[in-house]
C-alpha cells in the first residue's frame, strides 16, 4: 500500500492542475492543456485508488470583503 502511494513530481503536477482547474472553473472542465487527457485520468485514478483524496468540493471564492464582518 504504501508504495501505491507514492507519487512522481510529474503526477504531482497533474493533481494540481487538476485541483486548480476545478477550483477555478468548476467540475466539468476537462484536463487541462499541459498533459493530455490520457495521463490525467491513469494519474486521478491512482490518486483514488490509493484513498488519499475520495472527492473534491467546489466553493465560491469570497467576495473581497465578504468574510470580514
Amino acid at each position: 500500500m504504501e508504495e501505491q502511494m507514492k507519487l512522481t513530481l510529474g503526477e504531482i503536477a497533474v493533481v494540481c492542475d487538476a485541483l486548480h482547474a476545478r477550483l477555478c472553473f468548476g467540475e466539468k472542465v476537462g484536463a487541462p492543456y499541459r498533459f493530455d487527457r490520457e495521463n490525467y485520468e491513469r494519474v486521478l485514478q491512482k490518486i483514488y485508488d490509493s484513498g488519499i483524496v475520495v472527492e473534491f468540493e467546489i466553493f465560491p471564492k469570497e467576495k473581497k470583503g465578504e468574510g470580514e464582518k
